[in-house]
């Protein structure tokens, strides 16, 4: 019975101490509020503290970061073009003939454009960029003719910068009767350029028609959409600072980049309508170059992104698959920027169409490929290999 007794008082006692346990009594209830309230005046005095330091801080890198020019948002507005193009059946050309190619930004980080923020750049007589060589008349020496859109064309660039003509520079130190014919067209998709060949290019009797494939040509939207600063919910917060502005362009580059890749993977994938349809006029733009006595070689122009990790090195290489499946020469352009950071190589921070730089890099390691064909030709063999 006492041992019953005392189970009973101990679980009685158990009882009341977990009864406790929930229910504090008014004076713990006094001494918690006290601790809470002691807590919250620490912390509010540690914040006030810190929070003079944090504000100089932050003035100090939002005056830094405009004296070095740096997260400007004016730069951030976007730029625009002007052009006058010619619509049809490409029999005739893609652009007005005499007409000018206007790009104007909203700030001249590196000092390239006029004093208007503006390059300008030509159409010559028979509607395409440079100089003007007639059609119908077979060349004295090699004829390039390069087809592609605003990458080949030289969006925001002068008439010398563009890669074809930086190309024609380079094979003429040792080929000085090389002509490269600037056919690039902006907003030129795979269909059109091959539509454009077999209308008006071929009539200028290239030796070579020089192909040039960008990512978007399979369905893809364009880099602009996704690496371009400004827009978003911050923007109107973002106009007035500098840092705020650098700060969430940055964290929406990283995000956006993410499905920038998926974007353009997904373009190239064996099951993809676009891809498919890209290879078919491939293989009708050789066939077309065959029955005119010129060869077709493919280059590909990578994304600027991430030239130190591309992420893009997988399709380059289904591309070049194709490509040898086909019978076509393939060059691809990504070692042309080897040790390159990306971002340098842009226009402007809203532009990333490919600056002077960046085709200069390509005319040159183009110009280098292209070299053992150039030296058959010369020893009389137009077809033999070529890269």
């Amino acid at each position: 019975m006492d041992g019953d007794q005392a189970c009973c008082e101990a679980g009685g006692q158990q009882e009341r101490w977990t009864h406790e346990e929930e229910e504090p009594s008014p004076h713990d209830e006094l001494i918690m509020t006290e601790i809470r309230r002691r807590w919250s005046r620490r912390f509010v005095r540690g914040v006030m503290a810190y929070l003079p330091g944090v504000i100089f801080a932050l003035v100090l890198a939002e005056m830094a970061l405009r004296i070095m020019g740096l997260g400007d948002p004016a730069q951030a507005r976007g730029h625009r073009e002007e052009e006058q193009r010619l619509f049809g059946d490409l029999s005739n050309g893609a652009y007005e003939p005499g007409s000018r190619l206007v790009y104007t930004y909203p700030g001249n980080p590196r000092g390239y454009f006029d004093a208007n923020n503006q390059v300008v750049g030509s159409i010559n007589q028979y509607g395409y960029r440079g100089p003007a060589r007639a059609p119908y008349e077979r060349p004295v020496g090699p004829r390039l003719a390069v087809l592609g859109d605003s990458f080949t064309l030289g969006y925001g660039l002068r008439d010398e910068d563009t890669f074809p003509a930086q190309l024609e520079k380079f094979l003429r130190v040792r080929h000085p009767e090389t002509e490269v014919l600037n056919f690039g067209v902006a907003a030129f998709g795979t269909r059109t350029e091959v539509d454009y060949l077999q209308g008006y290019v071929l009539k200028f009797h290239p030796d070579v028609v020089l192909l040039c494939l960008f990512l978007n040509d399979a369905g893809r939207e364009g880099t602009r959409g996704f690496l371009s600063p400004g827009g978003g919910r911050w923007w109107p917060a973002r106009r007035y600072s500098y840092l705020l502005n650098l700060t969430l362009t940055q964290v929406r580059r990283y995000r956006v980049g993410r499905e920038l890749i998926h974007h353009y993977r997904r373009g190239y994938e064996p099951d993809s309508e676009a891809w498919l349809e890209v290879q078919a006029e491939l293989l009708r733009a050789r066939d077309l170059c065959r029955e005119n006595d010129c060869r077709l070689i493919l280059l590909v122009y990578p994304v600027l992104y991430r030239l130190d990790d591309y992420p893009f090195r997988q399709v380059h290489l289904n591309i070049g698959s194709f490509a040898a499946y086909a019978d076509i020469p393939f060059i691809d352009l990504l070692p042309a920027f080897k040790g390159a950071t990306a971002s340098h190589l842009w226009n402007h921070a809203t532009d990333q169409h490919p600056n002077r730089q960046a085709q200069r890099r390509v005319g040159e390691w183009l110009a280098e490929q292209l070299e053992p064909w150039m030296t058959a030709r010369s020893g009389g063999s137009a077809h033999d290999p070529v890269p």
